[in-house]
């Protein structure tokens, strides 16, 4: 067994796959696409080739549907999110030394699920604090939120952030380069004029 898989059987947060061992396994994303995809094959086989049909479609639609269903599942990677404020958690202004990053945990899981669950639809964290709140109390977690507030938010907005940053266009200057490069020497062709 390789060291990461013994090191995650360790952490049982770190969703080891079941066959690699590896962290960041979605087994219940994986499950959902596979049968869901498996139930369209199936659906789409059985109308149009038959019994034969039924069977290679299921099988074909199952594999697809299970990497579609694993890729739902690593939008947002848990154990990344994790590793991540563990190591941040100590430079955070609201840390208290004598509040360990394993009471904070769950303020922060509660963070980047409340986004995934009531920020998506373009909502603030204030405006969804109410539900993000309710959310967190269902943890039974130790901090109370007036103290895990602070770390829910901030996990929220790195979410909100990260997804804001994929949303833009890469700026490189390159075409604005060209524009003016080729406005300059008067060389723009029709084809070429911005429109």
């Amino acid at each position: 067994m390789s060291n990461s898989s013994e090191n995650n059987s360790r952490n049982p947060e770190a969703n080891p796959d079941p066959l690699t061992g590896e962290a960041g396994a979605h087994p219940v994303a994986t499950g959902i696409g596979a049968a869901a995809a498996g139930a369209v094959g199936l659906a789409a086989s059985a109308a149009i080739a038959g019994p034969i049909g039924v069977a290679v479609a299921t099988a074909g639609g199952a594999f697809v549907g299970g990497y579609v269903g694993k890729a739902v599942g690593e939008v947002l990677d848990p154990t990344a999110e994790e590793a991540f404020w563990r190591e941040e958690h100590p430079k955070q202004t609201y840390a208290e030394k004598e509040v360990g990053f394993d009471d904070y945990l769950a303020a922060y899981q509660t963070g980047y699920q409340g986004y995934q669950h009531f920020g998506r639809d373009g909502r603030s964290f204030e405006e969804a604090e109410t539900d993000v709140r309710d959310l967190y109390l269902r943890t039974s977690a130790r901090l109370p939120w007036p103290k895990a507030r602070f770390a829910a938010r901030a996990a929220w907005h790195r979410v909100h952030n990260a997804r804001a940053h994929k949303a833009e266009p890469a700026h490189t200057g390159v075409g604005e380069a060209v524009l003016s490069e080729n406005a300059l020497s008067g060389s723009l062709s029709n084809a070429q004029t911005p429109r």
